[in-house]
């Protein structure tokens, strides 16, 4: 992983994801360049990406002194804003994952996202078809 892998920038965040498809994809660590969604739930444009993405690391950063709990609570919302964005073509969830396992470590916090860390029955948001619109986004 880059050095910078457990920064909480977008930078280090584009970082990961150039680190992981560098050998796949020519855009690997670059923002998609069109509008896209799942079914009829549009992610963010893209001369939206950049923009929200900063203010949500911007956010992220302000987030100090937190119990695991908290840390918890407040990675999940942050996580479910950043996917809304969705900025890369391919890879955003793999991306999420190991850029917050990163922050997490160096908070000293134990970080896990499989099926042993989840309890049974549980989802993660937008694991469904009932992902909500985004209100930020315009039509």
């Amino acid at each position: 992983m880059p050095a910078r892998a457990g920064e909480p920038t977008y930078a280090a965040f584009k970082a990961i994801h150039f680190h992981l498809f560098q050998d796949l994809y020519a855009w690997a660590g670059q923002e998609r360049t069109y509008t896209t969604g799942r079914g009829p739930t549009p992610f963010a444009p893209p001369e939206q990406i950049a923009p929200w993405m900063e203010k949500q690391f911007a956010a992220f950063r302000e987030l100090k002194g937190l119990s695991a709990e908290g840390f918890a609570v407040a990675s999940a919302n942050f996580i479910t804003e950043i996917n809304a964005a969705h900025p890369f073509i391919e890879g955003n969830g793999r991306t999420q994952r190991i850029w917050l396992g990163g922050v997490a470590e160096r908070a000293g916090l134990n970080f896990g996202s499989g099926p042993r860390t989840r309890r049974p029955g549980t989802r993660l948001p937008g694991s469904g078809s009932s992902w909500p619109r985004p209100s930020r986004w315009p039509s």
